[in-house]
């Protein structure tokens, strides 16, 4: 738990995490992600590996470009 829980939970859980939606939606909104000259999607790696928490096996490398209106 990052933010804790019952009486000692953080008072800037809310905001901690409107800021993340934030920062990842400007991102989105900004930018074109593509994958790198030469990768095909059907050749990317979905596997997943972990314990507790799940992560990609091999990271997701994508190239970001402006975009312009």
């Amino acid at each position: 738990m990052p933010f804790g829980a019952g009486r000692r939970i953080c008072p800037a859980l809310v905001m901690g995490v409107a800021n993340v939606e934030f920062t990842l939606a400007n991102m989105l909104y900004g930018f074109e992600w593509e994958l790198p000259k030469g990768t095909l999607a059907e050749k990317v790696s979905m596997e997943e590996a972990g314990r507790l928490t799940f992560h990609r096996k091999t990271p997701l490398v994508l190239v970001p470009t402006p975009y312009v209106v």
